[in-house]
């Protein structure tokens, strides 16, 4: 499950890499659990635009949470209307969220570590989701799609990470089937490490 992200860019990389203005005072966390803060970019009538929203869609007119927690991760069927539970699509915006990599648990319960699934020649990419974009109520929730086989050590499912030729496609409302959805399989690394899961302290602290 992808319950983990990572980005340590500047505010001007991001701005500069997705050729967008950026709201001032952007602040967020290097590594984001849901709940918390990552950087989006949308699409405006003067441009895209980088923002930070809550990792979670919204509860109620948006989506039905699973247990307490909100939804975090769709998958395509849910914005084809194949989908048992409702979301509020025509209140949902395009949006792409600013990744460095994404982390998954791997090793025995209360011994689990971080293991890195990242892209290796692109330091900051672009996972395909749909937000919200108000900034006190908003959030957002990334696209998943079944692992390749560097994720599928660590994960059934991965995110859908968007080449740049592809981000305006995508903003602009384009169906993911018409998309160059994924990268090659070797264009993805997966970097097993000591991190402990919960605190990112070192195994042999």
């Amino acid at each position: 499950m992808t319950s983990l992200l990572r980005c340590r860019a500047a505010v001007s990389e991001m701005a500069f890499l997705f050729d967008a203005t950026a709201d001032p005072g952007l602040t967020w966390f290097p590594t984001i659990w849901p709940g918390e803060k990552a950087i989006i970019v949308t699409r405006r009538a003067h441009g895209r635009h980088l923002c930070a929203l809550f990792w979670g869609l919204p509860r109620g007119p948006i989506s039905e949470a699973r247990g307490d927690r909100p939804r975090t991760t769709l998958f395509a069927r849910e914005i084809a209307g194949d989908n048992r539970v409702p979301l509020g699509l025509d209140l949902l915006e395009r949006c792409l969220i600013v990744v460095e990599d994404f982390g998954y648990a791997t090793g025995e319960k209360g011994h689990r570590t971080r293991s890195w699934f990242g892209l290796w020649d692109e330091p900051i990419c672009a996972w395909a989701g749909l937000c919200l974009p108000d900034p006190a109520s908003g959030g957002f929730a990334g696209m998943l799609t079944a692992a390749n086989p560097y994720a599928d050590p660590v994960s059934r499912t991965m995110p859908i990470v968007l080449p740049p030729s592809q981000w305006e496609g995508w903003l602009a409302g384009a169906a993911l089937h018409r998309l160059e959805q994924s990268y090659d399989s070797d264009a993805f690394y997966l970097e097993r490490t000591p991190e402990l899961w919960a605190s990112g302290r070192l195994a042999e602290d």
